[in-house]
């Protein structure tokens, strides 16, 4: 339903998404398993993704156990914001839970 909703907003009302949008539709399909998509989300999104969508992202890579995509992301984001420790944390976390 948020997916039509997402797409009816641009086709329908022609609203241009926010990165508040996209950060939601990023954590909706994060949390509904649908991983691939969420990054295929990522790459429509002009310019830079915003640090909140990232971290959603990276979140839903360590409640999901996927190492790769985490660390593609977490990697973004310690560019953007170095000295930010919650990336950090969470992949501290997702390394310990997958005993890497």
């Amino acid at each position: 339903m948020g997916r039509h909703l997402f797409h009816s907003m641009v086709k329908d009302y022609h609203i241009e998404p926010s990165p508040q949008h996209y950060s939601s539709m990023g954590d909706m399909l994060g949390q509904a398993r649908k991983l691939e998509e969420a990054e295929e989300l990522m790459s429509q999104i002009l310019g830079q993704p915003g640090f909140t969508l990232l971290q959603s992202r990276l979140g839903a890579g360590r409640i999901h156990g996927n190492v790769e995509m985490a660390e593609r992301v977490a990697d973004t984001l310690m560019g953007l914001e170095p000295m930010e420790s919650d990336s950090f944390v969470l992949m501290s976390n997702l390394y310990a839970e997958k005993g890497d």
